[in-house]
């Protein structure tokens, strides 16, 4: 409930289909599409606060976080995986919700994610794709519908 009226979102049924997705760059092999479903699955069904990110590699989770703003969840999924042991280097991240500012992504190019799932959107949106671009980190954009959003 919101004062005055009421958010409506859809059932979250959407089954993440990467192929339906316009890329520029090369289909990724079995292993990074496979750890790229299990960092969205777990992006889109978790509960850590909103704005989820989980990284992924070797199709195993590594880490997984959230919080008021994409940038504390990119930080705590990446301290989440380095807490356990894990490197985060050639890893991919999915998230929730998109990006509107660059801090979060720049946080995971700094921990070294190459691949990533991310719904489209935003006013930044040109600008959050020019800099994964730049940084040589492939992103799959899903349709803006399809944010995650679940406490929102």
């Amino acid at each position: 409930m919101v004062r005055g009226g009421f958010l409506r979102q859809p059932f979250p049924d959407y089954i993440l289909d990467l192929e339906a997705c316009a890329i520029d760059f090369p289909f990724p092999d079995n292993e990074y599409v496979d750890s790229l479903m299990i960092a969205w699955a777990t992006a889109w069904f978790s509960n850590h606060g909103g704005n989820e990110v989980a990284i992924a590699k070797g199709r195993k989770l590594l880490g997984a976080g959230g919080g008021p703003s994409t940038i504390d969840s990119c930080c705590s999924a990446v301290m989440r995986a380095h807490a356990c042991g894990h490197g985060v280097k050639d890893s991919v991240f999915a998230a929730d919700a998109f990006f509107p500012y660059t801090d979060g992504p720049e946080e995971l190019i700094k921990a070294g994610c190459i691949y990533g799932v991310v719904p489209d959107g935003g006013k930044n949106a040109t600008l959050i794709k020019e800099y994964f671009k730049t940084h040589t980190v492939n992103v799959f954009y899903l349709p803006e519908q399809f944010r995650g959003f679940c406490r929102h």
